[in-house]
């Protein structure tokens, strides 16, 4: 009940982040629709992932930092439910630190790259380990409009339905990464386990360890 009343005092600011995702969303259809097709398309098809690399143009960068700018906004809010407080401030605390991490992630990886001696695939690596969360953050955002503006209260099943989202696709992700790097690139086992603990697994769970204990 608490958390009902919360997002109802502060439902002025979900309303302009959601007005400005789905401004976003619309410049993605219309403007720039072929390659953001190529880019979802990505998340399930080597062939549509080479090829929007291939593009790498002032076009292709814009869809980029488009999707960037949801995914942010949209993970921030997803850590927002899940911890309950939908306040001004708890909101503010969230972007930074979701902000801060995918910085974090973004060094470490061009490190990891340099460390494993494939400094011609940065840009490639990068692209596949952000891929799946930007396609995540995207398929969310109507449930999050729901779950926010709904005269039906669904919340609990909502949730749910986000985790048992986000579970499949950071599976999938896990055997994507591992399959590219196994069988395209051509990297150990033990290393691609390795990378992925780094990148993947631990961050999730310090996350999730954070949200949930």
């Amino acid at each position: 009940m608490e958390a009902v009343k919360n997002i109802e005092l502060n439902n002025e600011l979900y309303f302009i982040i959601f007005v400005f995702i789905v401004f976003l969303l619309s410049i993605l259809k219309f403007r720039y629709k072929d390659l953001s097709k190529m880019f979802f398309l990505s998340t399930f098809d080597k062939k549509s992932s080479a090829k929007f690399l291939k593009k790498d143009n002032v076009f292709s960068e814009r869809v980029n930092y488009i999707i960037n700018t949801i995914l942010i906004f949209n993970i921030s809010i997803v850590l927002l439910i899940f911890k309950g407080d939908y306040s001004y401030i708890n909101f503010l605390k969230i972007l930074t630190f979701v902000i801060l991490f995918y910085f974090i992630k973004y060094f470490t990886l061009k490190l990891l790259c340099n460390v494993f001696n494939i400094r011609e695939l940065t840009k490639f690596s990068i692209f596949h380990t952000f891929l799946h969360d930007k396609f995540f953050s995207v398929i969310i955002t109507p449930l999050l409009i729901f779950y926010f503006f709904s005269i039906i209260s669904f919340n609990d099943y909502i949730i749910y339905l986000c985790l048992i989202i986000l579970c499949f696709i950071l599976i999938y992700k896990l055997y994507w990464i591992y399959k590219i790097l196994s069988n395209i690139i051509g990297i150990s086992t033990v290393y691609i386990i390795l990378y992925l603990c780094i990148t993947e697994i631990i961050p999730f769970s310090l996350i999730a360890k954070g949200i949930f204990y």
